[in-house]
C-alpha cells in the first residue's frame, strides 16, 4: 500500500455533534490524538489543488458506488446519504460490493466505467491494485473519488489520519481503565484488520496510546478481525487463552468491537462488568446503543458517515461541473462516550 503522498498542517476541530468531513491539511502523527480531534476545518472555499486529476466537465446523470464491504454499518449510512443526494439531483445510483476483494473491486470499477457512469465513489480495498483503472477513469472524464486509501490517480481522496484515529481509540480505553484501576497489570487485546492499511495504522496508534496512558498494561493478543462473526470467534479464543484480558480495542465497531461486546455480555457477570472495557471506531448506530447501555462498551471514535457520503457526492458533482475541489480531504472525528452517545444516536432515528 502506498504511503500518503501529502503532508498537510494540523487544524483545530471542536465538535459536540457529528463532525463534518471537511477539506483540511493532513495532521502530523503526534503523540496526542486529541489535537487532531480539536482541529478546525479549513476554509471550504479554498482553491482546488493544482495536481488534481483532469476531469472533463459534463452532465451528471449516473453515479457508481463500489463498496469495500457493504455489510458494514458505517458504509450503509454513507450509502444512504449518497442515495439521498442522487435522488435530489436526479442522478441514478448504481451500487456494487467488492466484499473485501481488491481484484473484484477492480473489475467492478471497469464495468461501471464502461457502462456510462459519470462518477465513481470507491471505498478502496487496495491502492496499488486500482491505480491504473483510476487513471483510465479520469482520462475518460469519469470522476473517481477514493475513500480512506489514497490513490494518486484518483480525481480526489477522502481520508482519515489513521494513526491518530487509532491513537484516539487506545487513549479512550486506556484512560477509562487507568482512572478506575490504576497501576494494574492489565491484559489488553487488539481486534483489527491486519492486511488493510487503515487497520495497520490504527493498530500502531492503539498500541502507542496504551503505552502512554496505561504503561502497566500489556497487549497479549493482536487478532485479525474483519466482521462481527470473526470478532466473536477471536474474542472467544482470546478469553480461552488469556482469561484475564479485560480491555478490547478494535479498529472499527463493525469489524471488532460489536463482536467482542456480544461475547463479553454472555460471559461476564453483571457485577463484574465495570472491570471490562470495549472501545471501537467509526461511530455506527449499534455502537451508540451499546454505549448507552452503560455496560462494558465504553466508547467509540466517530466519523460523520452521513457527511462523508455528502462530501464524496459533492466532489463528483463539482469535478464534473468544472468547479474547484480539493484533491485530498481529511475527515474529522470525535470520541463518543455515554455522555454524548444519545445525541449521536438521534441522527439515525
Amino acid at each position: 500500500m502506498k504511503k500518503l503522498s501529502m503532508v498537510l498542517a494540523v487544524v483545530l476541530v471542536a465538535v459536540l455533534m457529528f463532525t463534518a468531513c471537511t477539506p483540511v491539511d493532513q495532521p502530523a502523527q503526534s503523540a496526542s490524538a486529541q489535537a487532531t480531534q480539536e482541529d478546525a476545518p479549513a476554509d471550504e472555499s479554498a482553491a482546488a489543488d493544482e495536481s488534481a486529476a483532469p476531469v472533463a466537465a459534463g452532465e451528471f446523470k449516473k453515479l457508481g458506488l463500489v463498496h469495500n464491504m457493504q455489510s458494514w454499518q458505517m458504509y450503509q449510512v454513507m450509502e444512504k446519504a449518497i442515495k439521498a443526494k442522487c435522488d435530489a439531483a436526479g442522478v441514478e445510483l448504481v451500487v456494487a460490493d467488492a466484499n473485501g476483494d481488491a481484484n473484484k473491486q477492480l473489475q467492478l470499477i471497469e464495468t461501471m466505467m464502461n457502462s456510462g457512469v459519470n462518477g465513481i465513489i470507491v471505498v478502496t480495498v487496495d491502492g496499488p491494485t486500482l491505480e491504473d483503472v483510476a487513471k483510465r477513469c479520469t482520462e475518460n472524464g469519469v470522476a473517481l473519488v477514493s475513500m480512506y486509501i489514497e490513490l494518486e490517480n484518483a480525481t480526489a481522496n477522502v481520508l482519515v489520519d489513521e494513526y491518530e484515529y487509532g491513537y484516539a481509540i487506545g487513549k479512550l480505553g486506556a484512560q477509562y481503565m487507568a482512572e478506575n484501576f490504576p497501576d494494574e497489570e492489565l491484559e489488553v487485546a487488539l481486534l483489527r484488520i491486519h492486511d488493510y492499511l487503515p487497520g495497520i495504522e490504527r493498530g500502531r496508534g492503539m498500541e502507542d496510546a496504551v503505552k502512554e496512558y496505561y504503561p502497566t498494561a500489556t497487549i497479549v493478543n493482536d487478532q485479525n478481525s474483519v466482521d462481527v462473526e470473526s470478532a466473536m470467534k477471536m474474542t472467544e479464543a482470546i478469553l480461552a487463552g488469556n482469561p484475564n484480558t479485560r480491555m478490547f480495542l478494535a479498529d472499527s465497531d463493525d469489524t471488532g468491537a460489536i463482536g467482542a461486546y456480544e461475547v463479553l455480555k454472555a460471559k461476564v457477570k453483571p457485577e463484574d462488568q465495570a472491570k471490562y472495557c470495549v472501545v471501537g471506531a467509526d461511530g455506527v448506530p449499534q455502537a451508540f446503543g451499546y454505549i448507552l447501555e452503560d455496560g462494558m462498551y465504553r466508547g467509540t471514535v466517530a466519523l460523520d458517515n452521513q457527511e462523508i457520503g455528502n462530501t464524496a457526492f459533492q466532489i463528483c458533482a463539482d469535478a464534473l461541473a468544472g468547479k474547484d475541489f480539493e484533491k485530498v480531504q481529511y475527515c474529522a472525528f470525535e470520541e463518543v462516550t455515554k455522555e454524548n452517545a444519545a445525541e449521536y444516536l438521534k441522527q439515525y432515528e
